[in-house]
This record gives C-alpha cells, structure tokens and sequence, in this order.
C-alpha cells in the first residue's frame, strides 16, 4: 500500500511541477482536495455503519454550503438565468454523484471505491478537451497515467489480502485444508 502510495505521490509531482515555470500555488489545490477526498471517504465509510445516508448526505452539503459561503464573499458576483440554471444542473447532479458515493462507502471499503474515481479524471480530461480546448500535455499524462497505475495497484492488493484472510478464515473453520 505504502508502494502505491508514494507512487501517486510521485505522479502528482509530475503533474505538479514544483520549481519550474509551469508550477503555480494553484497547482497545490488538486493536492488538497484529494486530501479532502480521502478524509471524506474514511470518514463516511466509518459513520456509514450507523448513520442514515440522507443524514451524511445533509451534513456533507451544509459544511460544504456554509465552506464556500465564506470563500465566494469577497468575489461575489450576481449570476445572470443562465448561470443560475448551470449552477442548479451542476448542484443536482453533483448530489447524486454524492448519494451514490455515500452509498458505495457504506458497502465497501474506502480502499476497494477509491479506484473507481480514476474514472473521474478520465472524464475531466475529455470534457477539458471538449468543452475548452484544453490538451494534457506529455508530462501530465505521465504523471496521470502513474497515479491511475498506483490506485489500480492498491486496489488489486488489497483484493488480494483480502482473500486472503477469507482462505485463513476458512482453513480455521475447517481443520485439514
């Protein structure tokens, strides 16, 4: 696990740039929302044992409304219908994007769900590519491709370890195997 972490680490790093021309602070805001990610996962994963999911669901988009509240104050610009109508596509399917995320860490473990938001950066990639003409260049798509290469890995662990222990458990309950 550790292996395929400091993998993407190091993917990140590519991506990132820290040092040359291209890095910028913002570069660093992927970094904290995957961060943010991980927290949300293990978190959800642990309360999903005991808590409703439209309760987790509430709490999420409360702390994330009040979050981006404070930050949008000081750029607050009023939206015309267009971006108003946007705005409410982009919140109804980011809820069920979130629903659906709440529900696969409630059945499975943070680790075996995590692979599965590598989907996401392909779509990101298109939809830059579609909608605003914007290509990875050489040393993104590495470090993507080591990122992706990274999670598939920890995923494969631990489906592997896992099993494992489910063989161990059954050598325990039947002697002679």
């Amino acid at each position: 696990r550790a292996l395929g972490v400091g993998a993407a680490l190091v993917g990140a790093l590519i991506i990132i740039r820290p040092g040359s021309a291209v890095f910028s602070p913002t570069a660093l805001l992927p970094l904290i929302a995957a961060i943010c990610f991980a927290s949300f996962a293990v978190t959800t994963r642990f309360l999903g044992r005991d808590e409703n999911i439209w309760t987790s669901l509430f709490y999420t988009a409360l702390l994330g409304a009040v979050v981006l509240s404070v930050i949008v104050v000081p750029v607050w610009v009023r939206p015309d219908a267009t971006a108003l109508a946007l705005m409410l596509g982009i919140g109804a399917v980011s809820a069920i994007g979130q629903f659906l995320m709440i529900r696969a860490l409630m059945l499975a473990e943070a680790s075996a769900v995590a692979p599965f938001s590598y989907v996401g950066l392909l779509f990101a990639t298109l939809w830059g590519m579609l909608f605003f003409d914007a290509f990875p260049d050489g040393p993104t798509m590495v470090g993507g491709a080591i990122i992706v290469a990274a999670g598939i890995y920890v995923w494969h662990r631990e489906i592997r370890d896992a099993r494992s222990a489910e063989v161990e458990v059954l050598k325990g309950q039947m002697p002679g195997l």
